[in-house]
Order: C-alpha cells, then sequence, then structure tokens
C-alpha cells in the first residue's frame, strides 16, 4: 500500500512538472510583456508581498501576456506540494496596481546598497589610506611648522602608514558597509573645505598657513568618523551618503560665489560663514532629497554630470560674448548647474542608476569632451570654437552613453494606461538594413515598426 501510494505521489509530482515545462514552452510561443518598467516577471519573491497574490499561498510566479481582448495572467503556485497553474484576465486597475505596488518595493530594495563584504571594507581602508598619504601626512607637520627635513619626511610616512594600519587592525572583526565607507570619506573631504573656512571665519585676511592646516586637519578627521559614526547607528545607506556629500559639496561652491557676485571684494568672514552655511544647507538638502525620491548613488553621480554640464555652458556663452566681468560668470554658472542639478533630479526620478553605469556615463561625458577638443584641434578652431566643441562633445558623449547602458529593452516599455506609445530604434536600423535582422517574417518576434501607437477602449 504505501509502495502504491509512494508511486501515485511521484506520479503525481512528474506530471506536475511535464505541465508546467508545457506551459512554459507554449507561453514562449505567446507575446509576453513587463508588467511595468522595472517589472517582467514577478518571482516567489516579489510576489508574496503584493497584494494582488495573497490568496496564493505558494505562490511560485506570475507573467502578463497581451491578448486581442487585454490582458492575461498567468499564475504558477503550488497546493499541497503540487504545482497548479491560474490563467485569468486582468483589469487595467488591477494591472496599475501590481506597479504601483511593485515598483515602490522594488526602488526600496535597491536603494539598501548596502553589503557587509570585504569589499567595502577595503574600500574604506583604501579611502583612509588616501586621506592620510593625499593630505594629513604634510598638512599636520605644516601646521606644526616642521622645517627640518627629517622630522617633515619620517612624519609624513609615519602618519600615511598609519592611515592604513589603524582602520585595517580596529575593524578586522567588524562588518563595514558601502555607506560607512562612503560615509568616511565623504566627512574627510567636505571637512577640509569646513575646515578652512572656520580658520577664514575666525582669523579673516589673518589666517596663517599653519592655522588653516591645522583647522582644516582636525575638522576633516572630526567629520569624517561623525559621518562614520551616524552611518554605522542610522544604517546610511551609499546613496544617502552620497546625496549629502553631494548636496554639502555643491553647496559650498555656492556660498563662495554668491558673496563675490554681490560685492566687488566681499568680506572674507562673511564669505566664510556663507559657505558653511550653504555647505550645511546643501548637506540637508541632500538628505531631503534621499528621502523624498530615494536617490541611488549611481543617480547622485548622473546628476553630478549634468550639474557640471549646467555651470560649464554658461561660461562658454558668456566667453562668446566676450563678458569680462567675473560677477557674470559666476551668476551664469551658479544659475546653470542649478537648473541643471534640478533636471538632473528629474531625469533620475523613474531610474535607478547602478554605480557601474553612472561610471559609464561620467566616463562619456569626459570622452565625448576629449572628441570635442581633438576636433578643434583638427578644425583648427579658435578659443571660442574650442569651448564649444568640448561642451557639445561633452554633452553629445553623456546623452549617447546614457542611452547606451540603459536596458534596451526599456525602449517597448509597457505602462498601464489606455493610450501606449513605443518607440522601436531597431526597426529603423531594420528598414535600412534587413539582412542585420535576426528574425525572418514569419517569426512572431519579427518587427520593422519604428513607433506604435495605440489605444484600447
Amino acid at each position: 500500500m504505501k509502495k502504491m501510494r509512494r508511486t501515485a505521489k511521484t506520479l503525481g509530482l512528474t506530471m506536475s512538472f511535464i505541465l508546467v515545462m508545457a506551459l512554459n514552452y507554449s507561453k514562449a510561443q505567446d507575446s509576453d510583456i513587463p508588467f511595468c518598467q522595472n517589472v517582467k516577471l514577478i518571482d516567489a519573491n516579489l510576489g508574496t508581498k503584493l497584494t494582488y497574490f495573497k490568496p496564493y499561498k505558494d505562490l511560485q510566479q506570475a507573467t502578463l501576456s497581451k491578448t486581442d481582448e487585454g490582458y492575461l495572467i498567468t499564475i504558477i503556485y503550488k497546493a499541497n506540494g503540487i504545482f497548479q497553474v491560474d490563467k485569468k484576465e486582468i483589469t487595467e486597475d488591477d494591472l496599475t496596481a501590481i506597479c504601483s505596488e511593485a515598483e515602490a518595493l522594488i526602488a526600496r530594495q535597491t536603494l539598501v546598497e548596502e553589503d557587509t563584504n570585504q569589499e567595502a571594507k577595503r574600500r574604506f581602508i583604501a579611502a583612509t589610506t588616501a586621506m592620510s598619504l593625499g593630505y594629513y601626512g604634510w598638512a599636520i607637520p605644516a601646521a606644526l611648522d616642521l622645517e627640518d627635513y627629517k622630522s617633515y619626511m619620517s612624519s609624513y610616512l609615519f602618519i600615511g602608514s598609519a592611515g592604513f594600519f589603524a582602520p585595517f587592525i580596529a575593524t578586522r572583526r567588524y562588518g563595514i558597509t558601502d555607506g560607512m565607507a562612503n560615509a568616511y570619506f565623504l566627512g574627510a573631504r567636505l571637512g577640509i573645505a569646513h575646515g578652512f573656512s572656520m580658520a577664514l571665519l575666525m582669523h579673516g585676511n589673518d589666517a596663517s598657513t599653519q592655522s588653516i592646516f591645522a583647522l582644516s586637519s582636525f575638522v576633516s578627521v572630526a567629520e569624517s568618523f561623525t559621518n562614520l559614526g551616524l552611518a554605522t547607528k542610522y544604517g546610511h545607506t551609499w546613496g544617502q551618503t552620497s546625496s549629502r556629500g553631494s548636496g554639502g559639496a555643491w553647496g559650498f561652491a555656492y556660498g563662495f560665489a554668491i558673496p563675490e557676485i554681490i560685492a566687488e571684494t566681499p568680506n572674507t568672514r562673511l564669505t566664510a560663514l556663507s559657505m558653511l552655511a550653504f555647505s550645511g544647507a546643501g548637506i540637508a538638502a541632500g538628505d531631503y532629497l534621499y528621502k523624498k525620491q530615494g536617490v541611488t548613488y549611481g543617480d547622485v553621480t548622473v546628476i553630478n554630470c549634468i550639474g557640471i554640464l549646467g555651470a560649464y555652458y554658461p561660461m562658454v556663452i558668456m566667453n562668446s560674448l566676450d563678458v569680462d566681468k567675473k560677477q557674470a560668470y559666476l551668476a551664469g554658472s551658479l544659475l546653470g548647474s542649478a537648473s541643471a542639478i534640478a533636471y538632473g533630479i528629474y531625469h533620475t526620478r523613474d531610474y535607478n542608476y547602478t554605480r557601474q553605469q553612472s561610471y559609464l556615463i561620467g566616463l562619456g561625458e569626459g570622452a565625448g569632451g576629449l572628441v570635442g577638443a581633438g576636433l578643434s584641434v583638427i578644425a583648427e578652431a579658435n578659443d571660442k570654437g574650442t569651448l564649444w566643441l568640448i561642451a557639445l562633445g561633452a554633452t553629445s558623449g553623456l546623452v549617447l552613453t546614457d542611452y547606451l547602458v540603459k536596458d534596451t529593452d526599456q525602449s517597448t516599455k509597457m505602462h498601464a494606461s489606455n493610450f501606449r506609445f513605443q518607440f522601436n530604434p531597431n526597426g529603423l536600423l531594420f528598414a535600412l538594413k534587413p539582412q542585420t535582422n535576426p528574425f525572418k517574417p514569419w517569426d512572431y518576434r519579427y518587427s520593422n515598426s519604428l513607433v506604435n501607437i495605440s489605444y484600447s477602449f
């Protein structure tokens, strides 16, 4: 009797497996479409968190297809250990609700860019070593006014080596996240600027080199470990620390520019206070942006790339118009960068850039600028022409790289609405060079349309 039950159970599982495989094969013949921009297939991990799929206790996966009557959802789940399949039509309202809920969950998961692996720890130790060798090693001896070569060089070497050994030993049994590593590095860099401003605020034009180096080193160390402590305690992510650090850097630059625009010879202490105040406001704005929109490290990098172009274009325009007033250049760059940053925030609103994507976009912008500079050499352009070619080249490089690094299937994304507009760049390529199309006219994947517009009612 037990043998018969075991045989029946085995047969049942086998038939279920065959059913699922047959279903997957038949689905391959259909035209599956994504649920929404970032959701092509709903797996068990995501589906169990969505309200629509709550009735399915052991959900395996769900897919969406388009039929002549509307949308058809296919749900694979288990009941008593046996695979089951449920196919049913889904309304636009249900699809919209699924998309809204799923994209919110995915956004929250994507923003947790944390890991406690060794890569984050290596990044943290690399940051401490770079700061020690790149700044503290020579700034601290200069602050102490060590003029003797032997004392200066030994101090530099000891401080530089401490930048590696101290954090390496201190964290050997503790995990470091990307957010913690980034928080330290941003605090160290912004701290140098803030310490410089504090020295000017305290001493004005009489600030000595020793006081500037001393305060910038002290504040840098203080801010770096304060940021590290906050990131450790509150679990700040890489995107959050990047957004705050970037806001602080842009705010510091605006704090310097505004007094220079207002007055021909601004007061040194007033400029220092302005830099500190605007930098603090920028940090708060960056934190607000992260909490409001949820930006990743990649988003922040892309926003900065766009902001740099926004600051550069007004200077090119002013140079072309032969403007010779410093205030005009500063005001133009301030307004241009602020507008570009606002556009960058809007541009990244519905797409979470990865770190690799943002690096490629930044490199694309720089490479495009080099192409523009190369063309200016070939064309023997004057100074104005060279600046314009660099600007246009950098812009083209950014736009092209931004398009290429995104998933190509984003061009066919579906929105749960009655009106649909789909752009297929491959249609133009296949029309010009049919031999490049891997599909034949009778293949259901064949498409030579450039634009598809549809409206269901």
